[in-house]
């Protein structure tokens, strides 16, 4: 743990909330994965979409929770486009955000304050949906066990597009 005191931890997670929403970041709608009911109680392996629930909905997320963030786009690098019937595009980004704006996100939602970024968690910028493949927490504070940001790694594929697990 921190030996920083909370007020000041509070204090600089506040500041780097505020710098994001001065530089006119995006705003991200964020839907995170239920673990808990995408799990199979007994043996504790995924469950099929279609076991989840007898509607057919693919998976069971929370959310959506709305907040600001930066994201970077690395398609422009790596881009590797297919084409088949159509076009399929692959992409990178990295996404990065204050960890007091997604606290108070899910306070309004009334959720449990301690729930982070995971794997497997589906978001929203500018209209493009992209898969979670790596969350981690940057900006340490003098040193300490404690951050001001999230960072995500992110993936997009245009032909099989994160959203879909949503509906």
């Amino acid at each position: 743990m921190s030996s920083l005191p909370t007020g000041f931890v509070r204090y600089a997670q506040q500041q780097s909330a505020r710098r994001y929403k001065a530089a006119g970041a995006p705003e991200v709608t964020y839907y995170r994965l239920n673990r808990g009911k995408n799990v199979d109680p007994l043996y504790g392996e995924p469950l099929s979409p279609a076991s989840v629930s007898p509607s057919g909905a693919p998976w069971n997320f929370d959310g959506p929770v709305k907040f600001c963030g930066v994201i970077e786009y690395t398609e422009y690098d790596d881009q590797d486009p297919e084409v088949q019937e159509a076009l399929i595009v692959r992409g990178t980004a990295f996404l990065s955000f204050a960890i007091w704006a997604w606290q108070c996100a899910h306070m309004e939602r009334g959720h449990y304050t301690g729930v982070i970024p995971k794997i497997g968690d589906v978001l929203g910028v500018h209209g493009e949906w992209w898969n979670v493949v790596k969350a981690g927490r940057i900006g340490p504070i003098l040193n300490s066990g404690d951050y001001t940001d999230y960072k995500l790694d992110l993936r997009r594929n245009s032909k099989f597009t994160p959203d879909r697990k949503l509906t």
